[in-house]
């Protein structure tokens, strides 16, 4: 049941971070693991940790993940209508 802090950061065709970036990003979990929170680290904002969608601030965002008590694979989707989707595999052992 540990945590994990997903940092998402909106990045140019060469891989550099675009601090400007102020998209509205979903995640989106399957697995043996649920999204606790979701944050951007703005903190003049009053938007709440809940649900599964956050705006980039500065070009960040990050997802909270507890996995559950039995092992597999966790598949975590990070969509934004203007940038490119995100898949990640994470291992629950």
């Amino acid at each position: 049941m540990d945590l994990q802090y997903v940092k998402v950061y909106a990045v140019d065709s060469k891989g550099r971070k675009v601090p400007t970036a102020a998209e509205e990003i979903a995640f989106e979990l399957s697995g043996p693991a649920r999204l606790i929170a979701v944050d951007n680290g703005n903190h003049s904002s009053d938007s709440l940790f809940g649900g599964n969608k956050t705006v980039l601030h500065k070009g960040f965002a990050m997802a909270i993940l507890r996995s559950e008590k039995i092992a597999g694979t966790v598949k975590l989707k990070v969509t934004a209508a203007e940038l490119k989707q995100l898949e990640e595999t994470l291992i629950v052992k």
